[in-house]
Protein backbone atom coordinates (compact mmCIF):
# COMPACT_ATOMS: atom_id res chain seq x y z
CA UNK A 1 0.00 0.00 0.00
CA UNK A 2 1.37 3.40 -1.02
CA UNK A 3 0.50 6.42 0.97
CA UNK A 4 0.41 9.78 -0.71
CA UNK A 5 2.13 12.54 1.04
CA UNK A 6 1.17 16.16 0.55
CA UNK A 7 4.39 16.85 -1.29
CA UNK A 8 3.94 14.00 -3.76
CA UNK A 9 0.35 15.05 -4.38
CA UNK A 10 1.36 18.61 -5.16
CA UNK A 11 4.06 17.36 -7.56
CA UNK A 12 1.44 15.23 -9.32
CA UNK A 13 -0.89 18.23 -9.62
CA UNK A 14 1.88 20.44 -10.96
CA UNK A 15 2.71 17.86 -13.59
CA UNK A 16 -0.94 17.59 -14.61
CA UNK A 17 -1.23 21.33 -14.95
CA UNK A 18 1.99 21.42 -16.99
CA UNK A 19 0.64 18.66 -19.26
CA UNK A 20 -2.65 20.54 -19.66
CA UNK A 21 -0.78 23.72 -20.52
CA UNK A 22 1.32 21.89 -23.09
CA UNK A 23 -1.81 20.28 -24.59
CA UNK A 24 -3.58 23.63 -24.70
CA UNK A 25 -0.52 25.19 -26.31
CA UNK A 26 -0.46 22.46 -28.98
CA UNK A 27 -4.21 22.85 -29.59
CA UNK A 28 -3.79 26.61 -29.89
CA UNK A 29 -1.10 26.07 -32.50
CA UNK A 30 -3.36 23.63 -34.35
CA UNK A 31 -6.33 26.01 -34.42
CA UNK A 32 -7.78 26.72 -37.83
CA UNK A 33 -7.34 30.17 -39.24
CA UNK A 34 -10.93 31.45 -39.40
CA UNK A 35 -10.25 34.52 -41.56
CA UNK A 36 -10.91 32.84 -44.95
CA UNK A 37 -14.09 31.28 -43.61
CA UNK A 38 -15.31 34.63 -42.33
CA UNK A 39 -14.67 36.26 -45.71
CA UNK A 40 -16.31 33.32 -47.47
CA UNK A 41 -19.42 33.60 -45.30
CA UNK A 42 -19.57 37.37 -45.88
CA UNK A 43 -19.26 36.77 -49.64
CA UNK A 44 -22.07 34.20 -49.56
CA UNK A 45 -24.26 36.63 -47.60
CA UNK A 46 -23.59 39.41 -50.11
CA UNK A 47 -24.42 37.10 -53.03
CA UNK A 48 -27.66 36.11 -51.30
CA UNK A 49 -28.60 39.74 -50.78
CA UNK A 50 -27.86 40.50 -54.45
CA UNK A 51 -30.10 37.61 -55.50
CA UNK A 52 -32.88 38.83 -53.24
CA UNK A 53 -32.59 42.36 -54.63
CA UNK A 54 -32.58 41.07 -58.22
CA UNK A 55 -35.60 38.87 -57.52
CA UNK A 56 -37.32 41.85 -55.89
CA UNK A 57 -36.73 43.99 -58.99
CA UNK A 58 -37.91 41.21 -61.29
CA UNK A 59 -41.07 40.68 -59.27
CA UNK A 60 -41.69 44.43 -59.25
CA UNK A 61 -41.34 44.50 -63.03
CA UNK A 62 -43.71 41.53 -63.22
CA UNK A 63 -46.33 43.30 -61.14
CA UNK A 64 -45.93 46.45 -63.24
CA UNK A 65 -46.40 44.51 -66.48
CA UNK A 66 -49.45 42.82 -64.97
CA UNK A 67 -50.89 46.23 -64.09
CA UNK A 68 -50.12 47.51 -67.59
CA UNK A 69 -51.90 44.50 -69.09
CA UNK A 70 -54.91 45.17 -66.86
CA UNK A 71 -54.96 48.81 -67.95
CA UNK A 72 -54.63 47.69 -71.58
CA UNK A 73 -57.56 45.30 -71.15
CA UNK A 74 -59.66 48.07 -69.57
CA UNK A 75 -58.83 50.42 -72.44
CA UNK A 76 -59.64 47.70 -74.97
CA UNK A 77 -63.01 47.21 -73.29
CA UNK A 78 -63.69 50.96 -73.40
CA UNK A 79 -62.73 51.03 -77.08
CA UNK A 80 -65.11 48.16 -77.75
CA UNK A 81 -67.90 50.05 -75.94
CA UNK A 82 -67.20 53.15 -78.03
CA UNK A 83 -67.26 51.06 -81.19
CA UNK A 84 -70.65 49.71 -80.19
CA UNK A 85 -71.92 53.24 -79.58
CA UNK A 86 -70.60 54.35 -82.97
CA UNK A 87 -72.22 51.33 -84.61
CA UNK A 88 -75.57 52.28 -83.06
CA UNK A 89 -75.16 55.90 -84.20
CA UNK A 90 -74.58 54.95 -87.82
CA UNK A 91 -78.23 55.47 -88.53
CA UNK A 92 -78.07 58.54 -90.80
CA UNK A 93 -81.42 59.91 -89.71
CA UNK A 94 -80.34 60.02 -86.09
CA UNK A 95 -77.08 61.69 -87.09
CA UNK A 96 -78.94 64.34 -89.10
CA UNK A 97 -81.33 65.00 -86.21
CA UNK A 98 -78.41 65.33 -83.77
CA UNK A 99 -76.62 67.67 -86.22
CA UNK A 100 -79.71 69.88 -86.53
CA UNK A 101 -80.04 69.94 -82.72
CA UNK A 102 -76.43 71.07 -82.47
CA UNK A 103 -76.92 73.74 -85.15
CA UNK A 104 -74.91 71.97 -87.81
CA UNK A 105 -76.97 72.61 -90.94
CA UNK A 106 -76.12 71.72 -94.50
CA UNK A 107 -74.61 74.44 -96.61
CA UNK A 108 -77.24 75.71 -99.00
CA UNK A 109 -74.97 76.89 -101.79
CA UNK A 110 -71.35 76.83 -102.82
CA UNK A 111 -69.18 79.78 -101.90
CA UNK A 112 -67.23 81.44 -104.71
CA UNK A 113 -64.48 83.99 -104.23
CA UNK A 114 -63.31 86.16 -107.13
CA UNK A 115 -59.72 87.27 -107.43
CA UNK A 116 -58.15 89.78 -109.81
CA UNK A 117 -54.66 88.32 -109.45
CA UNK A 118 -53.97 85.35 -111.74
CA UNK A 119 -52.36 82.20 -110.39
CA UNK A 120 -48.66 81.64 -110.86
CA UNK A 121 -48.29 79.29 -113.81
CA UNK A 122 -44.99 77.73 -112.78
CA UNK A 123 -43.37 77.38 -109.44
CA UNK A 124 -39.62 77.25 -109.18
CA UNK A 125 -37.65 75.35 -106.59
CA UNK A 126 -35.35 77.67 -104.65
CA UNK A 127 -31.64 77.11 -105.10
CA UNK A 128 -31.06 76.02 -101.52
CA UNK A 129 -33.47 73.13 -102.03
CA UNK A 130 -31.85 72.20 -105.33
CA UNK A 131 -28.53 71.86 -103.56
CA UNK A 132 -30.15 69.68 -100.92
CA UNK A 133 -31.76 67.61 -103.65
CA UNK A 134 -28.41 67.16 -105.43
CA UNK A 135 -26.70 66.25 -102.17
CA UNK A 136 -29.45 63.79 -101.37
CA UNK A 137 -29.19 62.18 -104.82
CA UNK A 138 -25.41 61.99 -104.46
CA UNK A 139 -25.82 60.32 -101.08
CA UNK A 140 -28.26 57.79 -102.58
CA UNK A 141 -25.78 56.98 -105.35
CA UNK A 142 -22.98 56.53 -102.82
CA UNK A 143 -25.16 54.18 -100.81
CA UNK A 144 -25.94 52.17 -103.94
CA UNK A 145 -22.23 51.95 -104.80
CA UNK A 146 -21.43 50.87 -101.22
CA UNK A 147 -24.15 48.22 -101.38
CA UNK A 148 -22.79 46.94 -104.69
CA UNK A 149 -19.28 46.76 -103.20
CA UNK A 150 -20.56 44.81 -100.21
CA UNK A 151 -22.48 42.37 -102.41
CA UNK A 152 -19.44 41.88 -104.66
CA UNK A 153 -17.09 41.30 -101.70
CA UNK A 154 -19.57 38.82 -100.19
CA UNK A 155 -19.75 37.01 -103.52
CA UNK A 156 -15.95 36.84 -103.79
CA UNK A 157 -15.65 35.51 -100.23
CA UNK A 158 -18.33 32.92 -101.03
CA UNK A 159 -16.35 31.81 -104.09
CA UNK A 160 -13.17 31.54 -102.03
CA UNK A 161 -14.91 29.47 -99.38
CA UNK A 162 -16.39 27.10 -101.96
CA UNK A 163 -12.96 26.79 -103.64
CA UNK A 164 -11.39 25.94 -100.26
CA UNK A 165 -14.12 23.40 -99.55
CA UNK A 166 -13.62 21.74 -102.95
CA UNK A 167 -9.85 21.62 -102.46
CA UNK A 168 -10.31 19.98 -99.06
CA UNK A 169 -12.43 17.27 -100.66
CA UNK A 170 -9.65 16.34 -103.07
Amino acid sequence: MVLATPTSESIYRKQITKNKKIRLQKNFNKRINMTPYIFLSIFICIMGIIQVLATDKISTIGYETKNIKLINNDLSAEIAELEVEIATLIDIDNINLKAIELGMNKQTSDLFIKSDVPLIKTSYIPEKYKYYNEAFERQKKEQKVELAKNIFSDFISFLNKTKDAILKLF
